[in-house]
């Protein structure tokens, strides 16, 4: 995306490099599809053997049966796995934005009290790109409803996140008084939390409203997948494996 304010530069995204645990549970999915062909192509062959008297190995029948017994059970495993993944993951991001935008409020108010004037005649992002390349969060942060400056300026300027603060934050700060906030937000079809977090000033009146996205953390949430669905699906095809031998 070309930058409107610096034509010389642009921004680009790129998305992460699937690892070999990717690999091995996209192998796992299409043994586990080939099984499920495997069940519907075989129930017509039961049904016409008892019919019409054609031998079956009793060891094709119990292997049968126990697929089908287990296909169920697996796929329900398997929701509930994933849905307790992303729960966790989700939690941990949590506690992570709670840490990081303290730290950040820690900085930026030292630095407003150092100054001893409002937070809105001091910022700039350089300033916001100075305190995220030393705590290593990088943030945005509003005055009132409107972004005030930002360390990673570049998002807004390709229009990627709202120059806004969203409704929810707003109500729930400024209606609510809550001092800590986190909301799902969306780019595109990413789904990803924005952790928000208050400053006050000398006169204890709402400053600002520092914004950390995790916009480059959800990759956590694929990651805990991975390994859940590569040691879960592998598990059971071991299972499986030996029931052939």
């Amino acid at each position: 995306v070309k930058l409107p304010d610096e034509p010389n530069r642009f921004i680009a995204i790129n998305a992460e490099l699937l690892g070999i645990q990717w690999d091995i549970f996209n192998i796992l999915k299409l043994s586990l599809y080939l099984i499920i062909v495997f069940l519907l192509l075989m129930f017509p062959i039961f049904m016409v053997s008892n019919r019409k008297k054609y031998f079956i190995s009793y060891r094709a029948k119990i292997l049968t049966a126990f697929l089908i017994v287990s296909i169920i059970p697996i796929g329900i495993a398997a929701y509930f796995n994933r849905e307790f993944a992303i729960d966790r993951t989700q939690e941990l991001i949590k506690s992570s934005l709670e840490d990081e935008t303290a730290l950040t409020a820690h900085y930026l108010t030292n630095y407003q009290n150092s100054k001893l004037t409002d937070l809105n005649l001091l910022l700039t992002d350089s300033l916001c790109r100075s305190i995220a390349a030393f705590t290593g969060v990088d943030f945005n942060i509003y005055i009132r409803s409107e972004l005030g400056a930002s360390s990673k300026p570049e998002l807004f300027h390709a229009e990627l996140i709202d120059r806004r603060l969203s409704p929810e934050a707003y109500r729930n700060i400024f209606l609510l008084g809550k001092t800590f906030d986190i909301e799902s937000q969306t780019l595109g079809t990413l789904r990803y939390l924005m952790g928000y977090r208050v400053i006050y000033n000398e006169r204890h009146e709402v400053a600002g409203i520092i914004a950390v996205p995790t916009l480059f953390k959800q990759s956590a949430v694929d990651e805990e997948l991975k390994e859940r669905n590569a040691y879960f699906f592998g598990a059971y095809s071991i299972v499986v494996v030996l029931a052939l031998v």
